[in-house]
């Protein structure tokens, strides 16, 4: 798995981050193809914060392009959402 050997973050635990429903997404301008591109920390079912860049594909697809443990400044940003719900 090429997002595992890079980052160290298996594609369950970023899919889990993106999905979480306190991620911070937010556009990022275009992949090389066009499609929007989405960043920002999210958390995994196992409380360990990522940051995760997304492409939209479509409708309802999307494409997780990395996935790596967040800087300590990107978790401060989600542990406030988080604490304000």
């Amino acid at each position: 798995d090429k997002l595992a050997d890079k980052h160290g973050v298996d594609r369950y635990e970023a899919e889990e981050a993106a999905k979480d429903h306190l991620a911070q997404l937010r556009r990022a301008g275009n992949d090389e193809f066009g499609n929007p591109r989405y960043v920002g920390p999210g958390k995994t079912e196992d409380g360990r914060i990522l940051f995760v860049v997304l492409d939209k594909k479509g409708p309802r697809l999307w494409r997780i392009a990395s996935a790596r443990d967040a800087a300590p400044k990107e978790r401060s940003i989600y542990k406030k959402k988080e604490r304000n719900g």
